[in-house]
Protein backbone atom coordinates (compact mmCIF):
# COMPACT_ATOMS: atom_id res chain seq x y z
CA UNK A 1 0.00 0.00 0.00
CA UNK A 2 2.73 2.05 1.00
CA UNK A 3 4.20 1.45 -2.49
CA UNK A 4 1.33 2.73 -4.40
CA UNK A 5 0.65 6.02 -2.42
CA UNK A 6 4.45 6.38 -3.16
CA UNK A 7 4.18 6.09 -6.87
CA UNK A 8 0.83 8.68 -6.47
CA UNK A 9 2.74 11.02 -4.72
CA UNK A 10 5.55 10.68 -6.99
CA UNK A 11 3.30 11.44 -10.20
CA UNK A 12 1.70 14.38 -8.40
CA UNK A 13 5.33 16.04 -7.60
CA UNK A 14 6.68 15.43 -11.34
CA UNK A 15 3.40 17.13 -12.35
CA UNK A 16 3.16 19.99 -10.61
CA UNK A 17 7.49 20.70 -10.36
CA UNK A 18 8.18 19.53 -13.75
CA UNK A 19 10.41 16.96 -14.61
CA UNK A 20 14.01 17.77 -13.22
CA UNK A 21 15.18 15.25 -15.94
CA UNK A 22 13.85 16.65 -18.84
CA UNK A 23 15.55 20.05 -17.43
CA UNK A 24 18.66 18.74 -16.60
CA UNK A 25 19.28 17.42 -20.29
CA UNK A 26 17.85 20.96 -21.69
CA UNK A 27 20.74 22.64 -20.23
CA UNK A 28 23.34 20.09 -21.21
CA UNK A 29 22.05 20.02 -24.51
CA UNK A 30 22.39 23.51 -24.53
CA UNK A 31 25.60 23.95 -22.86
CA UNK A 32 27.23 21.86 -25.67
CA UNK A 33 25.39 23.87 -28.48
CA UNK A 34 26.75 27.14 -26.88
CA UNK A 35 30.33 25.27 -26.85
CA UNK A 36 29.69 24.19 -30.47
CA UNK A 37 29.17 27.70 -31.66
CA UNK A 38 32.28 28.71 -29.85
CA UNK A 39 34.53 26.13 -31.67
CA UNK A 40 32.97 27.54 -35.46
CA UNK A 41 33.36 31.04 -34.20
CA UNK A 42 36.73 29.86 -33.62
CA UNK A 43 37.73 28.93 -36.72
CA UNK A 44 35.39 31.97 -38.59
CA UNK A 45 38.37 33.92 -37.04
CA UNK A 46 40.95 31.84 -38.48
CA UNK A 47 39.33 31.62 -41.91
CA UNK A 48 38.85 35.32 -41.79
CA UNK A 49 34.97 34.94 -42.12
CA UNK A 50 35.15 36.54 -38.29
CA UNK A 51 36.82 39.70 -37.44
CA UNK A 52 38.65 39.96 -34.29
CA UNK A 53 36.15 42.79 -32.46
CA UNK A 54 33.34 40.29 -33.32
CA UNK A 55 35.15 37.29 -32.42
CA UNK A 56 35.93 38.14 -28.73
CA UNK A 57 32.21 40.08 -28.45
CA UNK A 58 30.51 36.82 -29.33
CA UNK A 59 33.45 34.65 -27.17
CA UNK A 60 32.50 36.87 -24.05
CA UNK A 61 28.79 36.56 -24.55
CA UNK A 62 28.94 32.80 -25.01
CA UNK A 63 31.55 32.53 -22.37
CA UNK A 64 29.14 34.68 -19.90
CA UNK A 65 25.90 32.37 -21.29
CA UNK A 66 27.43 29.10 -20.76
CA UNK A 67 29.11 29.84 -17.03
CA UNK A 68 25.18 30.79 -16.05
CA UNK A 69 24.09 27.70 -17.95
CA UNK A 70 26.75 25.59 -16.12
CA UNK A 71 25.53 27.46 -12.54
CA UNK A 72 22.02 26.54 -13.06
CA UNK A 73 22.96 22.87 -13.95
CA UNK A 74 25.21 22.67 -10.36
CA UNK A 75 22.36 24.13 -8.31
CA UNK A 76 19.69 21.73 -9.96
CA UNK A 77 21.88 18.89 -9.22
CA UNK A 78 22.72 20.16 -5.77
CA UNK A 79 19.12 20.75 -4.16
CA UNK A 80 16.80 18.25 -3.51
CA UNK A 81 13.36 17.94 -5.40
CA UNK A 82 10.86 18.78 -3.44
CA UNK A 83 9.46 15.26 -4.17
CA UNK A 84 13.04 14.20 -2.55
CA UNK A 85 12.48 16.46 0.92
CA UNK A 86 8.94 15.22 0.89
CA UNK A 87 9.97 11.59 0.81
CA UNK A 88 12.75 11.93 3.17
CA UNK A 89 10.75 13.41 6.28
CA UNK A 90 6.62 12.36 5.18
CA UNK A 91 7.09 8.97 4.20
CA UNK A 92 9.70 8.16 7.24
CA UNK A 93 6.98 9.51 9.64
CA UNK A 94 4.06 7.96 8.02
CA UNK A 95 6.28 4.07 8.20
CA UNK A 96 7.06 4.88 11.78
CA UNK A 97 3.26 6.42 12.87
CA UNK A 98 2.39 2.90 14.59
CA UNK A 99 5.22 3.27 17.08
CA UNK A 100 4.92 6.61 17.65
CA UNK A 101 1.18 6.25 18.63
CA UNK A 102 1.84 3.20 21.12
CA UNK A 103 4.70 5.30 22.57
CA UNK A 104 2.86 8.72 22.89
CA UNK A 105 1.73 9.02 26.59
CA UNK A 106 -1.75 10.56 26.69
CA UNK A 107 -2.03 13.63 29.10
CA UNK A 108 -4.99 14.87 30.61
CA UNK A 109 -8.77 13.02 30.85
CA UNK A 110 -9.88 11.56 27.86
CA UNK A 111 -13.00 13.97 26.73
CA UNK A 112 -15.77 12.58 25.58
CA UNK A 113 -16.42 13.36 22.17
CA UNK A 114 -20.39 13.99 22.46
CA UNK A 115 -20.30 15.58 25.87
CA UNK A 116 -19.54 19.16 24.52
CA UNK A 117 -22.52 18.56 21.93
CA UNK A 118 -26.27 20.32 23.28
Amino acid sequence: MLNYILLIVQDIFKTEEGDRDKEIKRIENTIAEKQDLLNKSVEKLITGDLDKWGYHSFKENTSKSIFELKQQYKEIQETDSAFGAYIKYGFSLLSDMQHYYDSAELQGEPKNFWSDIP
